[in-house]
């Protein structure tokens, strides 16, 4: 074995079945996400996105400290593969991307329209796999994303009342969520590039630049840290 390749683990074989019920627990994470960020909005209509990313960035890296201990150094540092720095960076800052983007949303738009514009991940996912991955696209492919974008633009265009206005209103929002399919598929393609690095890897550096964008954004913006203090959990 080659000197690089000690103290790393070893590649993840593809599972399908393993695939497939990861990304159902995602989805069902992230939903929960999204209430519950709506949730905090409505108990506290003067707290900004910074705020919520901010609180979001210490207290997963307090868990995460907890949670690996001893073992930081190597999941953050011995362990990574050198040949994902590029994906990692990119999936990294990706990921702070899109969840600017979602608690974004979450201040203008409802649950379901934001769940149901990234449900067009996959269909980007699909592409992006083809383009740069070299994976093989077959017909059920191609049917069941031209039958998820009929349904998502059906959706989108049928929108009434107060959703719509909602959407005329706040036309660059809409536009940071529409590209929002589009940044989780690049970093779905980027993630198969790092199989190699432990799983905790992504969820560190993440934070890591989560936590400084939003004490950046905080600052710039002049928003403080008064409203997190007050912040409201029950109605």
């Amino acid at each position: 074995m080659e000197e690089e390749e000690v103290g790393r683990p070893p590649d993840i074989k593809d599972s399908p079945r393993a695939g497939f019920t990861w990304y159902i627990f995602y989805t069902i994470q992230m939903t929960s996400i999204l209430y519950i960020t709506k949730g905090l909005y409505l108990l506290n209509p003067t707290i900004e996105v910074f705020h919520v990313t901010w609180a979001k960035g210490v207290i997963s890296l307090v868990l995460l400290a907890i949670i690996l201990n001893k073992n930081l150094y190597y999941i953050n540092i011995t362990s990574v593969d050198p040949k994902s720095y590029g994906a990692l960076a990119f999936k990294a800052t990706q990921s702070v991307v899109s969840i600017l983007i979602s608690y974004n949303a979450m201040k203008y738009f409802s649950v379901s329209l934001t769940g149901i514009v990234c449900s067009l991940t996959p269909l980007f996912a699909v592409f992006f796999a083809w383009v740069i991955l070299g994976e093989k696209i077959t017909w059920w492919n191609i049917i069941s994303v031209c039958v998820i974008l009929t349904c998502v633009c059906l959706v989108i265009l049928g929108a009434q009342g107060e959703e719509k206005e909602h959407m005329e209103t706040n036309m660059w929002a809409m536009i940071a969520l529409g590209a929002q399919p589009m940044l989780l598929a690049g970093g779905m393609i980027a993630a198969r590039k790092m199989k190699r690095n432990h799983a905790f890897t992504l969820t560190c550096y993440t934070n890591v630049v989560l936590l400084i964008t939003s004490t950046i954004g905080i600052a710039l913006t002049g928003i403080g840290y008064e409203t997190i203090k007050e912040l409201s959990y029950a109605s």
